[in-house]
C-alpha cells in the first residue's frame, strides 16, 4: 500500500498477526462482494467506504430512509396501542388486580373483526386459586361480522382475575375491551379500563372446560 491510509492499515494487521489474505477472506464477508484475485487491502476498504455511503444515503432518503423506517415502526405501536390489529383465536386481558368490594361490575365488550356471524364465551378466573377458578362468565351468541360488538356485565370480588375471550369458531379474530368499576353496575365509578391493544394470545388452556370454585 502506498497511501498513509494504507501503511496505517498495514501497520495494525502486522501488530495483529493477520495476513493479507486473511483480512480479504473477512473484508469479502463483511461486504458481500467476492473481490477479484490481485486486489489489494487498501482497495477493498475503499470498497467499504463506498457502500457504508450508499447505505447512509439511502437512510437519509425521505421517500424511503430513516425517516420512514421510524414513521412505519410508530405506525404500528400506534396500531397496536389502539386495538386496531385483532386477534385470530383466543386473547386475554393477563392478570388484573381488582382492589376492593365485593360485588364489583366488569364490564367486557367484544367486536368480531371477521365477515361471518361468531359466538364468544368470556370467562372471568380467579387466578388467587391453583388451577384458576371460573369466578363468573357470559356467552355472547350471534355477533354480526363487519365489526359488530356485543357486551356483557360479570361480577367479581377484590381479587386477582384474568378475563378470557374465546371465539367459535376458534380461529375467529376479535377485539375486546375491559372496563372495571367500583360498584355492581357497569355505570359505576371505573376503576381502570384494559384497552383492546393490551389484550395478549391466551397463554393457559383457559378456553377447555373451566375449572368451577376449584373443583
Amino acid at each position: 500500500m502506498s497511501s498513509d491510509v494504507g501503511r496505517v492499515i498495514e501497520a495494525v494487521l502486522e501488530e495483529m498477526g493477520v495476513n493479507d489474505d486473511r483480512v480479504m477472506e473477512l473484508i469479502n464477508e463483511l461486504i458481500g462482494i467476492r473481490l477479484p484475485s490481485g486486489c489489494c487491502v487498501e482497495d477493498a476498504f475503499l470498497l467499504i467506504l463506498v457502500k457504508l455511503k450508499v447505505i447512509l444515503c439511502l437512510l437519509k432518503n425521505e421517500e424511503f430512509g430513516l425517516e420512514e423506517i421510524k414513521r412505519e415502526i410508530q405506525d404500528i405501536e400506534d396500531k397496536l396501542d389502539s386495538g386496531q390489529t385483532p386477534r385470530a383465536g383466543a386473547i386475554t386481558t393477563g392478570p388484573f388486580f381488582v382492589r376492593t368490594g365485593s360485588n364489583n361490575a366488569i364490564a367486557v365488550r367484544v367486536q368480531n373483526t371477521g365477515a361471518d356471524p361468531i359466538d364468544v364465551d368470556v370467562r372471568l378466573f380467579n387466578i388467587g386459586a391453583c388451577p384458576p377458578a371460573l369466578q363468573d362468565s357470559a356467552s355472547l351468541t350471534d355477533i354480526g361480522g363487519g365489526c359488530c360488538a356485543k357486551s356483557a356485565v360479570l361480577q367479581a370480588p377484590a381479587g386477582s382475575f384474568e378475563a378470557v375471550f374465546c371465539p367459535d369458531p376458534a380461529t375467529a379474530s376479535i377485539r375486546a375491551f375491559v372496563s372495571l368499576h367500583n360498584g355492581a353496575a357497569a355505570n359505576a365509578q371505573f376503576e381502570y379500563v384494559i384497552k383492546a391493544g393490551e389484550m395478549l394470545p391466551s397463554a393457559c388452556s383457559l378456553c377447555e372446560p373451566p375449572v368451577v370454585n376449584g373443583q
